[in-house]
């Protein structure tokens, strides 16, 4: 690749993603006790105090989880067991004449389910319906709302799943920020013919930005890589509701299409 073609950006949304993105590749999930880590690059936003970030798996063990964050009382003890094992604890796939049927839910649901309290830790996978019960993590978190805070709570909160652990179909959620000219071509380059991801360099679409609109809500853009849907940008609408945060999907525009023809 020619350097030349490269320009280093003054963005600075650009280079806390990319600090953000060291921090989170440094991170040994199998053996790591919390993820509170994170919050030496994410300045702006913290936890209420006497809580830790933690993660967990949700999905199937046979079929596929996805990476989850939460938080949880520091010093926690008991762990969350949220039902028998192999059901909602550790689910395996059932036979598929089982669990599915014509608009019916699946039989999961039929077994006694114990709710999630912010006392206990969360080892393991999970169902998708004990997931449920876990609070979301913008419930936890302290901010002030500027345009900082905003991006780092759209890095952890929104986009932070492309970069966690994921397990066979979860791997669909893999993705990646695109933020400047080096994320653009690392992130295209081996899969996309050169002169199709080249036309983006220094394109302002590119950029990141947070706008503030009031004093509690503004328009947020930003773009990803998927290798199941090339490059997109997205904006949304991030709205202070409470201590929380709540962010809308306004548009998704695929620039530059691609799909890697990997079927988990």
């Amino acid at each position: 690749m020619n350097n030349d073609i490269i320009k280093e950006t003054t963005n600075p949304l650009a280079h806390l993603t990319r600090r953000f993105e060291e921090s989170i590749e440094q991170i040994d999930f199998e053996k790591a006790k919390d993820l509170n880590s994170l919050f030496a690059v994410l300045s702006q936003i913290k936890l209420r105090d006497g809580y830790s970030l933690g993660g967990f798996l949700c999905g199937d063990v046979d079929f596929g989880a996805t990476y989850r964050l939460y938080a949880f009382r520091t010093g926690s003890i008991e762990q969350y067991v949220p039902g028998e094992v192999g059901v909602h604890l550790e689910p395996r796939m059932p036979e598929i004449g089982d669990i599915y049927s014509d608009n019916e839910p699946t039989q999961r649901r039929n077994y006694e389910l114990a709710p999630y309290n912010d006392s206990m830790f969360i080892v393991g996978t999970i169902s998708h319906e004990a997931e449920e019960t876990v609070p979301p993590l913008s419930d936890y978190l302290k901010f002030e709302f500027t345009p900082e805070a905003i991006w780092e709570a759209v890095l952890l909160l929104r986009e932070a799943e492309g970069y966690l652990p994921h397990f066979w179909h979860g791997g669909y959620a893999h993705r990646r920020f695109v933020v400047d000219d080096y994320s653009l071509a690392f992130n295209s380059i081996r899969r996309v013919d050169k002169d199709l991801w080249t036309q983006f360099l220094s394109d302002s679409r590119i950029a990141p930005s947070v706008t503030l609109l009031s004093a509690s809500s503004a328009q947020v853009h930003y773009c990803m890589w998927s290798n199941w849907t090339g490059l997109y940008s997205v904006d949304l609408l991030a709205t202070r509701v409470g201590s929380s945060l709540n962010f809308e999907v306004l548009r998704k525009e695929v620039l530059l299409p691609y799909d890697c023809g990997m079927k988990f």
